[in-house]
């Protein structure tokens, strides 16, 4: 993760992701990481090239770790979703769209699932008020 910097262009999406895949490590030590990395390959310039990923970390409140998932199993089942094996499927899609910046609210999650699952959302559903 420590070269994430290099080749990737600074936007939400990749702090997002980057914040969610340091797990238990905050933006501010990878930042540390990467400034030693940086500074330990001569000819390269001493620096910080991690703050701007930093600063954006801090704007978007996911310096300390990835953005929480907004839709959450019991969401589906109070919707009508029959509980099972697949809630915890449907979870993980809807939390990699939520880290694509897809959608920013429950409505949002559930309107990106039905349109991700459009074939069969009846299935997954016991009712239709979805």
């Amino acid at each position: 993760e420590h070269m994430v910097h290099i080749g990737l262009p600074l936007t939400n999406n990749v702090v997002r992701r980057l914040s969610s895949r340091l797990d238990m490590v905050s933006m501010e030590q990878w930042g540390r990481i990467v400034e030693v990395d940086h500074s330990g390959r001569p000819p390269l310039a001493k620096g910080q090239p991690a703050q701007p990923y930093i600063d954006l970390a801090i704007e978007m409140s996911v310096e300390k770790r990835g953005p929480d998932p907004i839709l959450m199993g019991r969401h589906l089942i109070e919707s009508g979703c029959k509980p099972g094996p697949i809630i915890g499927t449907i979870c993980k899609h809807a939390y990699e769209g939520q880290l694509d910046g897809k959608f920013k609210d429950l409505d949002g999650a559930l309107a990106y699932l039905r349109n991700r699952y459009k074939v069969k959302w009846n299935q997954l559903y016991r009712k239709s008020s979805i």
